[in-house]
């Protein structure tokens, strides 16, 4: 499994291009369950402070990755930093594992597409659906994500603004190559130049959906659109 983070330190503030410890364990049955694996990392963040990883690629301390059962029960991935570079681990954190390992996850949903994320240190498991099988005007967007079952899964919705600023600023990438889809978003458009997104053109909106002179496109391309345009559509969960 493959995992990018956002380190902050005590203060708020992104360590950018700085030695850190990682513990990271994988707990079954609760939150506050037996670890079945840990390992531990030594990895340097990026310029924006993110760091990306391989679990079941590190330093093994206890249990066999390849050995986990993923379908006995919930799984819970436990993260630990030290941003010192050492095993003094500071920064914690526990969450519910609610996508799964990509041979499993592919074995039950196909090409369905995760990409996690974290903020001061604590990893958020996340998900993004395949695309629409055809466009959709944003109420039928909003309909369509509510209805989808993909992955074992029924609680997909459309991504909001702060979600995917976080997945794109985090290394993210949408996964079709220069798609439009529909986005749930605070009133105010973004401009983001990460080449992540793949030009795409992303439509903020409003809370306030009924109101389509509230909808303002995020541009990625030079392009606007409607609440009446047909766009493809990716979820998120």
């Amino acid at each position: 499994m493959s995992y990018q983070s956002v380190v902050r330190n005590a203060a708020n503030q992104i360590l950018t291009n700085q030695s850190i410890g990682v513990k990271i364990s994988i707990v079954e049955g609760s939150i506050t369950g037996t670890a079945v694996y840990s390992e531990t990392h030594t990895i340097t963040t990026n310029a924006n402070g993110l760091f990306s990883l391989e679990t079941g690629g590190g330093t093994p301390l206890s249990g066999t990755f390849s050995a986990i059962n993923w379908g006995n029960g919930s799984h819970y991935i436990k993260s630990e930093i030290d941003v010192t570079g050492g095993t003094n681990y500071a920064l914690s954190g526990t969450m519910e594992l609610l996508s799964v390992p990509y041979a499993l996850y592919a074995e039950r949903s196909g090409n369905s597409t995760t990409q996690n994320y974290t903020s001061d240190g604590t990893f958020i498991p996340a998900a993004i659906s395949n695309p629409s099988p055809s466009p959709l005007q944003y109420l039928q967007a909003i309909k369509y994500c509510a209805d989808l079952v993909e992955s074992g899964f029924s609680d997909w919705r459309l991504p909001k603004q702060e979600e995917l600023e976080e997945y794109i600023f985090a290394g993210g990438t949408i996964p079709t190559s220069g798609i439009t889809t529909w986005l749930r978003v605070k009133f105010n458009p973004v401009i983001f130049s990460n080449s992540t997104v793949n030009n795409g053109l992303y439509i903020s909106l409003d809370e306030n959906y009924s109101s389509s002179s509230n909808i303002k496109p995020i541009f990625v391309s030079s392009s606007n659109s409607s609440q009446s345009n047909s766009l493809t559509c990716h979820c998120i969960r």
